[in-house]
């Protein structure tokens, strides 16, 4: 890596040249180093390009959340009359998925059909993504069963799209229908389920998310488990969301503020308090969202008259803390704020 950046130096500064393939491989290195000024400077100054080199710069813009320069540089692709691909496209499609952009998804989709890509599983996976990403489901779904072929990753995103869209029952039944052609599925489309269950309140169905979770081994990762947690939690079944992310053996930031959520939201003030210590204990900071779950916690338990000395020493250490790490902003939103409300109210009744 650091050889390659090296290369790249002389390249630039004291005007070596390269071939065409090492120029390339030099732009992907500097796209992984987030290092996207230089990819360009060496995109630039290369005699020749090849369609990797175009495909190689447009897909850094696109992974470094540069998208409008993605699109841009793909229409100066077109302008010279530079060939493209199937990879090329798909690409541009995700980049104008990224932004929504509505107009330019339709003008690619017929751009697609023009030059007969549209039947390419990939670029049609990538529409499916854009239409559902941009709320135009139904262009979505036309997509997804004009399709002679799908793979596990199309039927993910149709799957994701529906969630999206707030379409939980087409989303499972879209998973079932997966299943029933014994199509793999991915932890990404496990997440989706989850989420739709989550959606419906559909215990029984979460329950059976559950157990093929369990099947596959994918409970261990945080984002499937931080869906289960949340779908148990709005199904009203706190323990079995206790569960889940206990199962979890990678945890992050927002898992525990999923299991933090869900136990405020049930009035479980104590299970709070010991959880908020225990992911600080292991190393974890708390963000806003965890600051907020507490504090609503805290002014549940005054509200249910179970105050305790020690919870207000330590609602008073969190507002010192949340202060400290300015979670308390002036943006504060209306939440937020009935929140901090209802806290000082308890302190105040505490102490006058």
């Amino acid at each position: 890596m650091l050889g390659k950046a090296c290369h790249a130096q002389a390249i630039l500064h004291f005007g070596l040249t390269a071939d065409t393939l090492t120029s390339n491989m030099l732009i992907n290195v500097y796209s992984k180093c987030g290092r996207i000024d230089c990819a360009r400077k060496v995109f630039d100054k290369m005699l020749g390009r090849s369609l990797v080199s175009w495909n190689t710069m447009i897909g850094t813009y696109t992974q470094n959340g540069e998208e409008q320069k993605a699109l841009g540089l793909f229409l100066e692709m077109q302008r010279e009359g530079n060939p493209f691909s199937e990879f090329t496209v798909s690409t541009v499609l995700c980049a104008s998925a990224a932004k929504s952009y509505t107009f330019v998804c339709k003008q690619l989709h017929a751009f697609a059909m023009k030059v007969a890509m549209d039947a390419n599983v990939y670029i049609s996976t990538a529409l499916l993504d854009v239409y559902a990403k941009s709320g135009l489901i139904k262009e979505g779904i036309r997509v997804f069963e004009g399709m002679s072929e799908r793979t596990a990753v199309t039927w993910s995103s149709m799957v994701a799209g529906y969630v999206q869209n707030e379409l939980y029952e087409e989303a499972l039944a879209s998973f079932n229908r997966a299943r029933a052609i014994g199509l793999e599925y991915n932890q990404f489309t496990i997440s989706s389920v989850s989420c739709a269950c989550a959606g419906l309140a559909a215990s029984i169905e979460g329950r059976q998310v559950h157990a093929v979770v369990c099947k596959t081994g994918f409970g261990s990762n945080s984002y499937v488990a931080s869906s289960l947690v949340d779908m148990y939690a709005k199904c009203g079944s706190v323990k079995e969301a206790y569960i889940a992310f206990l199962d979890a053996q990678r945890t992050n930031i927002v898992l525990w503020n999923v299991m933090i959520s869900a136990f405020a939201k049930h009035s479980h003030s104590l299970e709070v308090m010991i959880l908020f210590e225990k992911m600080q204990q292991i190393g974890m900071h708390p963000d806003e969202v965890t600051y907020v779950s507490v504090l609503s916690a805290c002014s549940h338990a005054c509200i249910m008259q179970t105050v305790t000395i020690m919870l207000l020493i330590r609602v008073v250490w969190l507002l010192v803390m949340a202060h400290e790490f300015r979670v308390i902003k002036v943006e504060t939103s209306l939440e937020e704020r009935r929140v901090l409300a209802k806290v000082m109210q308890l302190i105040y009744r505490a102490f006058k």
